[in-house]
């Protein structure tokens, strides 16, 4: 065992056998860098074009309520479909006040993961069902 180690500690740098090795070790790691390059490179550009798709916001006013039986049972069913496709309530009623025109009676603000999860929950006509 140690007799190799010696035995390549002590070679000849002159030597064609020895200059052959230097140059496929230097070979070796070129490859190795080129090849972490490479990795390295594609894994930043799948990392780029990962990058998730805006928030969408559907913001709704109630203006009258006419039929306010139908409408509970409306409003009742409208949550289901906001979960369904990946949204939340930010805003959901309250008290509204306008600094210019007449105040809005009810707002309804959802955050969606992107716009055609919006759209979707959108064209759902689930709850008015």
């Amino acid at each position: 065992m140690y007799a190799g180690c010696t035995e390549r500690l002590f070679r000849d740098p002159s030597t064609d056998t020895y200059k052959e090795e230097i140059l496929v070790k230097i070979e070796y790691r070129v490859a190795l860098a080129l090849l972490a390059a490479v990795g390295l490179g594609s894994l930043g550009n799948q990392t780029l074009r990962a990058q998730k798709s805006p928030v969408a916001y559907h913001i709704g006013e109630v203006f009258e309520v006419s039929k306010p039986d139908e409408f509970s049972t409306y409003a009742a069913g409208v949550p289901t479909t906001v979960e369904k496709y990946g949204g939340h309530y930010l805003v959901r009623g309250g008290k509204t006040e306008a600094l210019e025109g007449d105040p809005p009676r009810r707002i309804i603000v959802m955050a969606f993961p992107s716009m055609a999860d919006a759209c979707r929950r959108y064209n759902d006509r689930r709850p008015l069902r």
